[in-house]
């Protein structure tokens, strides 16, 4: 029978108001064991006595088993507590008190477990279990104040990110001797359960250290020991109950023959037929391990990444004994495990390492949409700093660091660099490039490397991986060769050389195009319209050698000044054909003025956005834009099928197409919106409130003036799917869209904010706003989508615009948390510094931003069906008089509205056209012919 001084004993936790659920677990066990449990849960509850006391014997058991549990109960607490469930004589009753007391509420706890668990670490003497049942306990305690999900599957999904989150907090948390199992568990897929991993270290913590040439463990066989007046060999145990080894004083060095005598007569002792099994016995001699330790060997990586930028190796090379005509004497590398794709930055000095880390990881995530997991380097300063460590954990990426002096352990980019500088040298040796040059030679052999198979890709190229397509080796040009590049018009007059004689260096970095030294110049010229001389040398052999010299190159060889110019010029070569007609061989180019311009427009005219679903389906890249849809509102849950209720109607859905485009017109991506036709919905049915505020355009202006004066960055995020986070409190129902799997007759029950709901613009504003102000925001009394948060040394701005922010300050790292919290709550697309803003260009400048709105102005000239006229100045005629009688009604006004609406925007940055908008702007409900209106647009031609 149990006794409250067996309970004392076992329950030695005394409840606190801190330590509830330490205290709850033991006392759940004890009470199972006596079998007193389920009167505490009220699974058992007490009998109704019958009239004819036919029951009274289970309704007196129940009295017993109930005063047992609950004296069991006082028992195990302190007496401040247990004078506090005094006045209940139901075991149940006081576990309910307690339970709404101490755990409903107890925040405190929960956030003392969370910084517990995070600051756990795997002490130096503590082994796995141990370690593993301190930190399970701290999970169980958090679990117990999990919240309880309505839907099954909500359970299960939030189940999962729990043992994922399990396995991150266990890893994180081991010692640094376990990095090889840590690395193969992050590289599993699917990755194990945390206790599969814990299994896995246990192995590796048990094992034998080294293994011998017979396959046992030389720890279980024999050992030598040397002493200064003998020697000794004999087995030596793990098990701790056996003789120890002997001690390792220090002895004195025998010579060779006194060490071969001992081998010999160990072997006589021990039986064995050879001598091999005993050179790998260790000499437990601390004299000699001072004297002779030497490093291990790097034996070869057996770990590869299973997809490009899993893994990322970098390193600095310098400094350069003689800087770039740039400036830069560093350069720095990041090496793809997967696929061997280099990517090199040159550097002026070694502190500009991070920006050109934020650089690459922005470009890894823009255009392949990955991010890096581990990113593996060597101990130098710049790669452990505080700042930089910060934004590798705001990213997610596993920070794997080379030990001290061990450069060997970052081998792949440390042969990388190797190859680099052996062929750049090469190339600078084989050719009169003085090294001043030495970044374009640099920069050529990772451009050729690139482009090169590899037999670690089975003869592929390391181009080829990330972007799908073989590399195109006709542009590829000998290094140092001669080459002529056309000069641009303000170089040149009507009578001078139409090009320059140049030496080829590379190819464009940001241009496609080629880099060429112009040594009469002395200036890099980077252009697409080259001609190349492969097959001389340099000019005059020497070409570097006229910047050196003030002789004037020998460039009469090509035009003899004695030739008059009635005479033919004589041909350059031997092999050179004789030219044809004049009238056959010109060429005929537009003004290189106007390339961007036909450029611009070419895209905007080719765009194509499906109106139906039945004009998309064709398309492949439709096709593709509706399915990625579909799988961010299935990851999203963002319905369940569900059979229709009676009385309820659905609402219908609109797939929504449309063409995303760049700052310069380019095409960004294709956009499939699935939307709900909430024009059916009813007020007070399927929704309430609809408003959700949205910044104002003189915030925006106001914001951007301010990072101007102050010299503040401007940075850009987008929330993917903004929407799809706000939780729908009504009840609404919609027809199931075509491609996604729906039993017949069901429907789709919303529970997010789907596109085109009335009330879904207010959902998401409101989930937004309760988690900014969460993270220390408070909103502007001026503007309800402006967040700040101050201190009283630096200030960090948000502004939201549906989905789009706009985040500035001179709190960097107040910004850099921010993103890190933001993509935390949501899925963020981080579009690193302002480009393009509700249809504004932002352009930065030397002594702040420009605003522009040329796009915005395409964009409506292409919408009104004007984009092909030619510019002229049309101004409207001053105090024009137009009627209603003037011109026939119009059969659809929508277009006219909305171009109105769009050249009222443009005000902002063309206030000459402010007298035509505001002409046209007075026949908004009588609208007349499109004269009116198209001559106001031309305006802004």
């Amino acid at each position: 029978m149990a006794t409250s001084m067996d309970i004392a004993q076992i329950v030695p936790v005394k409840p606190d108001g801190t330590n509830y659920i330490h205290w709850a677990s033991i006392v759940r066990t004890f009470l199972k064991g006596r079998n007193l449990w389920r009167y505490v849960t009220g699974a058992c509850p007490l009998p109704v006595l019958a009239a004819d006391n036919s029951n009274l014997k289970a309704v007196d058991e129940w009295e017993i088993n109930n005063s047992k549990a609950l004296t069991l109960l006082v028992s195990s607490m302190s007496p401040s507590i247990s004078f506090l469930i005094g006045k209940f004589d139901c075991a149940h009753d006081a576990w309910v008190f307690l339970e709404k007391r101490y755990m409903g509420t107890n925040f405190a706890q929960k956030y003392k477990l969370a910084m517990d668990l995070h600051s756990l670490q795997q002490m130096s003497n503590q082994s796995i279990s141990d370690f593993y049942a301190q930190m399970s306990l701290l999970w169980d305690q958090l679990a117990a104040m999990d919240p309880q999900f309505k839907y099954e599957e909500d359970t299960v999904i939030f189940q999962k990110y729990i043992e994922e989150a399990h396995l991150v907090q266990f890893l994180m948390a081991l010692r640094d001797e376990y990095d090889s199992i840590r690395s193969s568990v992050l590289h599993m897929s699917p990755l194990p359960s945390v206790e599969s991993a814990f299994s896995g270290v246990v192995s590796q913590e048990t094992s034998s250290p080294y293994w011998g040439p017979f396959g046992s463990s030389l720890g279980e066989v024999a050992t030598l020991y040397l002493h200064s007046s003998r020697t000794t060999l004999q087995p030596a145990f793990r098990d701790d109950s056996l003789p120890s080894q002997p001690s390792t004083s220090p002895c004195p060095i025998p010579t060779f023959g006194d060490i071969q005598e001992m081998i010999n007569m160990a072997l006589i002792g021990l039986g064995q037929g050879t001598s091999s099994a005993l050179l790998c016995l260790p000499v437990q001699c601390i004299n000699c391990k001072l004297g002779k330790h030497t490093a291990l060997p790097f034996h070869t990586s057996e770990t590869h990444s299973l997809a490009p930028f899993d893994v990322i190796h970098s390193d600095i090379w310098g400094s350069a004994p003689i800087a770039t005509m740039g400036g830069s004497s560093y350069y720095v590398i990041f090496v793809d495990d997967y696929s061997r794709f280099v990517w090199v930055y040159l550097l002026h000095a070694r502190s500009e390492f991070y920006n050109a880390y934020v650089n690459f990881s922005t470009m890894v995530r823009t255009q392949f949409s990955k991010s890096i997991k581990v990113f593996c380097l060597d101990s130098g300063g710049e790669y452990v700093s505080h700042i930089f460590r910060s934004l590798l954990q705001s990213h997610g990426t596993l920070h794997q660091l080379s030990c001290p002096y061990t450069p060997q352990q970052n081998g792949v980019a440390e042969r990388k660099h190797r190859h680099i500088v052996e062929t750049a040298r090469t190339l600078m040796l084989s050719s009169s490039v003085p090294k001043q040059f030495w970044g374009e030679a640099v920069l050529t052999s990772v451009y050729v490397f690139n482009r090169l198979p590899s037999p670690i890709l089975q003869n592929s190229t390391p181009f080829t991986c990330p972007y799908g397509a073989s590399p195109d080796y006709s542009i590829l040009r000998v290094f140092d060769s001669t080459c002529f590049v056309l000069l641009p018009d303000r170089e040149r007059d009507k009578l001078s050389a139409k090009s320059a004689m140049c030496v080829f260096l590379g190819y464009g970095i940001e241009q496609k195009g080629f880099r060429c030294f112009d040594p009469m110049a002395n200036k890099l010229r980077i252009s697409r319209h080259v001609t190349f001389w492969e097959h001389l040398d340099s000019v005059a052999g020497s070409p570097f050698d006229d910047t050196l010299s003030p002789s004037p190159p020998a460039v009469d060889v090509l035009v003899p000044s004695s030739a008059s110019p009635s005479e033919p010029i004589p041909p350059l070569a031997p092999d050179v054909p004789p030219s044809a007609p004049r009238q056959s061989s010109r060429i005929h180019r537009p003004s290189v003025r106007l390339n961007d311009y036909h450029c611009f427009f070419s895209v905007l005219t080719s765009v194509y956005e499906p109106s139906s679903y039945g004009e998309a389906s064709s398309d492949p890249l439709w096709q593709q834009a509706m399915a990625e849809e579909l799988q961010a509102l299935d990851k999203a849950h963002t319905w369940n099928l569900v059979s229709l209720p009676p009385g309820k109607s659905p609402i219908g859905y609109k797939w929504v197409y449309k063409v995303k485009t760049k700052a310069d017109g380019s095409i960004d991506r294709y956009k499939a919106r699935l939307v709900a036709k909430g024009y059916n919905q009813e007020y007070g049915i399927d929704y309430k409130e609809t408003f959700a505020p949205v910044t104002r355009l003189t915030s925006v202006r106001v914001l951007i003036a301010i990072a101007s004066i102050r010299h503040w960055d401007l940075f850009q995020m987008d929330v993917k799917n903004a929407f799809l986070n706000g939780a729908l409190t009504e009840e609404v129902y919609m027809v199931p869209p075509p491609g996604s799997s729906h039993p017949s007759g069901q429907v789709c029950r919303l529970r997010r904010a789907l596109y085109g709901l009335k009330q879904a613009p207010r959902a998401w504003f409101s989930t937004l706003c309760s988690k900014i102000v969460k993270f220390g925001y408070t909103q502007s009394s001026h503007d309800s989508a402006l967040f700040i948060r101050q201190s009283s040394s630096d200030i960090v701005l948000l502004l939201l615009y549906v989905d789009d922010m706009m985040i500035t300050g001179d709190d960097i790292q107040g910004i850099f948390d921010l993103k890190r919290y933001l993509s935390s709550c949501f899925e963020m697309k981080d579009l690193g510094q302002l480009r393009y803003f509700l249809g504004l260009e932002v352009l930065p400048l030397d002594d702040g931003y420009g605003l522009s709105l040329v796009k915005y102005a395409s964009d409506l000239l292409n919408r009104a069906g004007l984009s092909d006229s030619k510019v002229c100045d049309s101004p409207m005629e001053l105090n024009a008089k137009f009627w209603p009688a003037d011109g026939e009604l119009l059969s659809d006004p929508t277009l006219y509205r909305q171009l109105v609406g769009g050249l009222l925007y443009l005000i902002i940055s063309r206030p000459d056209i402010s007298y035509a908008v505001h002409v046209v702007s007075q026949f908004m409900s009588l609208l007349v012919t499109f004269i009116m209106l198209r001559s106001c647009i031309l305006e802004i031609h």
